[in-house]
């Protein structure tokens, strides 16, 4: 080489490799199906929501006074489950 032109400097890494019009839609295509995925979760969560608030209003009122998580419940000692056959 002569002074006229100047050196270049390997530094001893690779240039990172550029994005390819290839893997820019891979990734649109791919960021699209997550997106998709993500609503349809939230559809469906919502409907749930909503069939829960339905089988809600549907039920019937306790009775005043009864706390239906206990209402079954019978206090004393219970009786012995049923031994399992052999």
């Amino acid at each position: 080489m002569d002074a006229a032109t100047p050196a270049i400097e390997d530094t001893g890494q690779a240039s990172e490799p550029a994005l390819t019009l290839a893997v820019i839609m891979r990734i649109s295509v791919n960021k699209r199906l997550k997106e998709k995925a993500r609503e349809e979760k939230q559809q469906n969560k919502a409907q749930r929501r909503k069939e829960r608030r339905n089988e809600r209003d549907q039920r019937a009122p306790a009775a005043p006074g009864i706390d239906p998580d206990i209402a079954d419940i019978v206090p004393g000692p219970q009786p012995l489950p049923d031994p399992e056959p052999e």
